[in-house]
């Protein structure tokens, strides 16, 4: 494999017919392969925030099984605020760290309902608001606002880095790539303004169901483009 191109803050980034094949064709694969998850469906703030949250260090299907369960008990920040802390770890014991998880869902409670009572208002969400919750860190930031408000942010996970940087050869100069802004910026450029939601979505079900640690590279529908793919190749 050819060596990858360090992240500059100068570098400019990929042309744009490059950026464009990138986009219609994770979307495009996507319109015919996407996942179903109860967190997809009436994305509310607070849904979205509790998704999130449930999601960090487990996987999609086990919270598949907790998040409804959850949301069925607690609809809304002011109950989540008042719930059993017992009650709560025993609820998410599947998905592991259920004490730290549990800790975090009560302060978040707390937080939202102090702030909107038992309906959060999606006009009144703010980055400099969201940032300050509890276990909210720049990706769930982004999958709120992008989510819920259509604004073109990035999920920028480890499986997001992972596509681009096999896609477009590219890697952070960073031992920890998530926290480099050059990454984040890399990321921000690779978004369609209208289809923030589903981009990201699209790029999560992607990562999960092909372009995996071990890819599944003949059924990518990037693989024309993908400079992984081609080193393969030529290997």
């Amino acid at each position: 494999m050819s060596e990858k191109q360090n992240l500059l803050p100068e570098w400019e980034g990929p042309p744009s017919t490059q950026i464009r094949f990138f986009q219609e064709a994770i979307l495009g694969w996507w319109n015919e392969n996407k996942r179903t998850f109860p967190w997809r469906s009436n994305c509310t703030p607070y849904r979205v925030i509790v998704a999130e949250l449930l999601l960090r260090k487990t996987t999609a299907k086990q919270v598949s099984a907790v998040f409804p369960k959850l949301i069925a008990s607690y609809a809304d920040p002011c109950s989540l605020s008042k719930a059993p802390q017992d009650f709560l770890e025993k609820l998410l014991y599947p998905l592991g760290l259920y004490r730290e998880r549990a800790r975090l869902l009560k302060l978040l409670g707390e937080k939202l309902c102090e702030r909107f009572g038992s309906e959060i208002k999606v006009e009144d969400l703010t980055a400099d608001y969201l940032k300050n919750l509890p276990g909210v860190g720049p990706y769930v930031q982004n999958m709120v606002l992008a989510v819920c408000k259509g604004e073109a942010l990035p999920g920028l996970d480890r499986n997001f880095i992972r596509i681009i940087t096999r896609f477009f050869g590219i890697r952070s100069s960073r031992q920890r790539a998530h926290t480099d802004p050059e990454l984040w910026k890399f990321a921000a450029n690779l978004i369609p303004p209208k289809k923030s939601r589903e981009f990201n979505w699209a790029v999560m079900d992607l990562a999960g169901l092909i372009c995996r640690p071990s890819p599944r590279c003949e059924k990518c529908p990037l693989k024309e483009e993908c400079l992984f793919f081609k080193s393969l190749r030529s290997a």
